[in-house]
């Protein structure tokens, strides 16, 4: 829902978004494999998904503050 409604706002100001990459994608297919390969619980697998949201939430606060011209009311849908 956050994607379809950012992307929209986005292509509405004629821009283009952003695609993850081949790489990127494939290394945290591998990261996921190796990292549940031992250890598959549910509390390990939680802890993962808690440590990649984190992680993503730093990443997009720091991306915020680099585009400060950034469209508002965007920014507003991703917080």
């Amino acid at each position: 829902m956050i994607y379809d409604t950012t992307d929209e706002k986005i292509k509405g100001l004629n821009e283009e978004t952003k695609h993850i990459n081949v790489f990127s994608k494939a290394s945290t297919y591998v990261m996921i494999n190796l990292n549940t390969l031992v250890n598959k619980t549910s509390s390990h697998i939680s802890e993962m998904m808690i440590q990649g949201s984190t992680m993503g939430i730093i990443d997009i606060t720091k991306r915020i503050k680099e585009y400060p011209n950034a469209d508002k009311e965007i920014i507003e849908v991703i917080r």
